[in-house]
């Protein structure tokens, strides 16, 4: 039989857009951030159709054949490029260190592409009318296979019947799962949920009489702990009277004050101040007379804090005073290796500064709206009020914008980078401004920015009636399906920060709260909701929620 050019292109194209969809063929680039089952399905069809148009045009018509080769080229060079710089995670989200079925269906479909634009014909024995309906038969099964996988993964609301996690922590008897929502026993209060992504393992605190039980370790307080968090194998707890003990009775002394215990605190072991992160247990030499405004470095190598003695205020870092004495310190940020440090100071007669290692490099204007300074160590920002109009000031230098309201203002972490919300004069929508992004106005309402890997600002915003979800200044969805209503006083919206493309919307009414996710309405009503929202790597939700029962937790 014989075994066409169009058929070897038919069959490529199935294959690549099969491997595109295998569920850990991810795309690690900022512009396509999120797994390409994401796409919306007209869009998905679209590239589909005209792929193979392509690939029909280049072997069957010579007079197209240099122009549909060209685009068939870049447009299966485009995707495979896309695919290609993915992450290839397990399903619990760790790095693989093999690949997955879907780079082979890559592979082969690329293969079987550059076979159809240039190979020859492959005859051999047979039936020539059972070439032709094998081939058109193979090539259809391929495709109506790949668009099942492809329905299956992007219809809104498919999730799996049975939980990972609830079922796992608390048996079929103590939770029950309906039309793929798992719900956990009762409650009369639920505290401080987490979410451990990589163990697949929550924690809270759940009121037990006039004691607070913490799951899944079973240990009773008298009352709900500060804080807690795990280093190696061992457990640390902040209790609310500032006690700290080491796994469930070790004291180990006085917390002074806990900033953010899963990175860094100090206190008080005896006689001893040490620093406890997550680069270990280091005793801290010298004697202060108050240590505040706590902070280390993102690496966790450096302690770094502002303690008032005799002479004024100086900043420490590791037990090093790294700053003259000043009347005020207010604020202090540092550099992620620690090396820079950045502070607010105040002198005796009014004047702020703000000061890098100790030198001042700038002053503070006139009109400063409190609150709204951001430093990383290098670099400054922060909003001005004066003559009627608000102005932005970045390392000492004016912005060129002016404006009725600033909100949100943040500055990467380390270099230069900053956005802004604000509504400019006269306006009564907002805009986002960024120094490197470009900028997005007419959001008539916006919800929960939050920073995200990668230098973005990650988003809900109702733009021309429909809310969607944007990374900076462009839409990763342009529109949820989620009402258009601008009264989103009681309205919450969630998603996972690396993969923004899955999201929750609360929304709440005077008859209760509603769940959104992911462009379908979750059945069910709650009185009130937990805002301790988390995501897994298999994109379920886990939260808590309060319905005529009590508080539970709700895994969907």
């Amino acid at each position: 039989m014989t075994l066409s050019r169009m058929h070897l292109g038919m069959l490529g194209v199935a294959s690549i857009f099969t491997g595109m969809i295998s569920p850990v063929v991810r795309s690690g680039l900022s512009v396509f951030p999120f797994p390409l089952t994401d796409m919306q399905i007209y869009a998905y069809l679209i590239l589909l159709i005209l792929a193979i148009i392509c690939v029909l045009l280049a072997v069957r018509s010579w007079s197209w054949t240099r122009v549909a080769g060209l685009i068939t080229i870049v447009l299966i060079g485009y995707l495979f490029i896309v695919s290609w710089s993915g992450e290839v995670r397990t399903s619990s989200g760790l790095l693989a260190p093999s690949l997955s079925w879907g780079w082979l269906f890559l592979a082969s479909g690329v293969g079987l592409l550059i076979a159809s634009m240039f190979g020859d014909e492959i005859i051999s024995e047979g039936p020539s009318l059972g070439d032709h309906w094998l081939g058109w038969l193979g090539s259809i099964s391929i495709l109506a296979l790949t668009g099942v996988i492809m329905a299956i993964s992007y219809i809104p609301g498919t999730e799996r019947s049975r939980s990972h996690v609830l079922e796992n922590m608390f048996g079929t008897g103590s939770s029950e799962t309906r039309s793929g929502l798992t719900r956990s026993m009762a409650f009369s209060s639920i505290e401080k949920m987490a979410f451990d992504r990589a163990s697949d393992q929550v924690s809270f605190f759940a009121a037990s009489g006039t004691q607070m039980v913490s799951f899944p370790s079973g240990q009773i307080y008298d009352r709900l702990p500060y804080t807690t968090t795990t280093i190696g194998n061992t457990r640390y707890t902040v209790s609310a009277n500032g006690i700290v003990s080491k796994d469930s009775d070790t004291i180990m002394g006085k917390a002074i004050l806990p900033q953010d215990m899963s990175r860094a605190i100090l206190m008080l072991s005896g006689s001893e101040i040490i620093s406890l992160s997550r680069a270990g247990i280091r005793p801290i030499n010298g004697e202060y007379t108050s240590i505040e405004d706590i902070i280390a470095t993102r690496e966790g190598e450096h302690s770094i804090w502002r303690s008032r003695n005799p002479d004024g205020y100086r900043i420490y870092r590791d037990g090093e005073s790294i700053t003259m004495p000043y009347h005020e310190i207010s604020h202090i940020s540092a550099s992620s290796d620690g090396r820079s440090v950045m502070a607010l100071i105040g002198e005796s007669d009014g004047v702020r500064y703000i000061i890098k290692n100790d030198v001042k490099i700038e002053q503070i204007a006139p009109g400063y709206i409190e609150g709204t300074l951001r430093m990383n160590g290098t670099e400054s920002l922060y909003a001005v009020e004066r003559d009627g109009m608000i102005e932005l000031i970045h390392n000492g230098t004016i912005l060129d914008r002016k404006f009725d309201e600033i909100r949100e203002v943040y500055l990467d972490t380390d270099g230069g980078g900053y956005a802004y919300f604000g509504r400019p004069l006269g306006e009564s929508s907002y805009c986002i401004y960024t120094r490197y992004r470009g900028n997005l106005c007419g959001l008539t309402g916006y919800m929960n920015p939050r920073q995200a890997p990668d230098s973005s600002i990650v988003y809900a915003a109702m733009v021309d009636g429909a809310w969607g979800i944007y990374r900076n200044t462009s839409p990763i969805i342009r529109n949820t399906g989620y009402m258009s209503r601008e009264d989103i006083s009681r309205d919450y919206v969630f998603f996972d920060i690396t993969n923004p493309s899955y999201y929750l919307f609360i929304r709440g009414s005077d008859t209760g709260y509603r769940l959104y996710k992911k462009g379908a309405w979750i059945d069910g009503t709650y009185k009130d909701v937990g805002l301790d929202v988390s995501f897994g790597y298999d994109y379920k939700i886990i939260m808590s929620i309060q319905d005529s029962t009590g508080w539970r937790l709700i895994e969907f």
